[in-house]
């Protein structure tokens, strides 16, 4: 098994919890991680060619949206 296989499924529910428009405070709360570590499985994603916008709020509030990138 490759290292990040066991990370998997909290990737796959990360994903699905941005795709649902959750915010930041709110992934971190379902999914019981750091906001640190939702910027390094973003990171991971982004190395394989997604990218995602961080969309700031008045009150604080960060959603990530996916971003499409024209190569």
């Amino acid at each position: 098994m490759k290292k990040n296989e066991s990370k998997l499924p909290e990737l796959l529910r990360l994903l699905r919890l941005i795709n649902e428009g959750k915010t930041l405070n709110e992934i971190s709360e379902i999914l019981n991680i750091s906001h640190k570590k939702i910027f390094n499985y973003l990171t991971m994603i982004k190395n394989t060619g997604y990218d995602f916008k961080r969309n700031y709020y008045s009150n604080g509030d960060i959603i990530y949206t996916p971003e499409v990138r024209y190569n």
